[in-house]
């Protein structure tokens, strides 16, 4: 809107219906500066789609602000002015868009090791936990066919004490971390 706004008086400055009133220079370069920011800002924070767009009108409108205070000798001249004063809009966008690729770059960094430390955590609870529980299978089967199943029993509860003692130890971490800062003290 910003950009539309200031390309629209630049437009009637050019075509003769305004003219530059007292500290229109110092306004105008205020106002190029702003719009040069907005286009970073954009280029980094707004959605896709809407970026590009929005930072090309706020890029332009920053390099022609000059066509209101300056009248060139030549069309080409007009053009050096406003692609030399349309560098600091070019700076500001690849600014804004460097920004956003590191924002990028490091949400996937973060989903990545989230990923890594999952994978990492089933495998190690598989392990444990198949080992376990075939320990409890080789119990069972060894008191039916020894037919002692009171001492299969036994065995296959201290099995599976020993496999819940380090799932409890790993998943504790996982699932109590809804709050930051200390850990509360355990109940005693």
């Amino acid at each position: 809107m910003a950009a539309a706004v200031s390309l629209a008086v630049t437009l009637a400055h050019l075509i003769g219906a305004t003219q530059p009133a007292l500290g229109a220079d110092a306004l105008g370069m205020a106002e190029s500066v702003a719009l040069m920011v907005l286009a970073g800002l954009v280029l980094r924070y707004a959605p896709t789609r809407q970026a590009a767009p929005a930072a090309l009108a706020a890029g332009l409108a920053a390099a022609t602000w000059l066509l209101r205070v300056f009248t060139p000798a030549s069309p080409l001249e007009g053009l050096g002015v406003c692609t030399f004063w349309g560098l600091g809009a070019l700076l500001a966008a690849v600014v804004g868009g460097y920004l956003r690729f590191l924002d990028v770059r490091q949400d996937r960094a973060v989903a990545d090791a989230r990923t890594a430390l999952r994978l990492q955590l089933a495998r190690d609870l598989h392990d444990f936990v198949a080992h376990d529980i075939s320990e409890m299978l080789a119990h069972a089967q060894a008191g039916m066919v020894a037919g002692d199943p009171r001492q299969a029993l036994e065995r296959v509860d201290a099995a599976g004490q020993r496999a819940s003692g380090p799932c409890r130890c790993w998943i504790a971490p996982w699932t109590c971390c809804t709050t930051i800062g200390p850990s509360p003290p355990p109940a005693t």
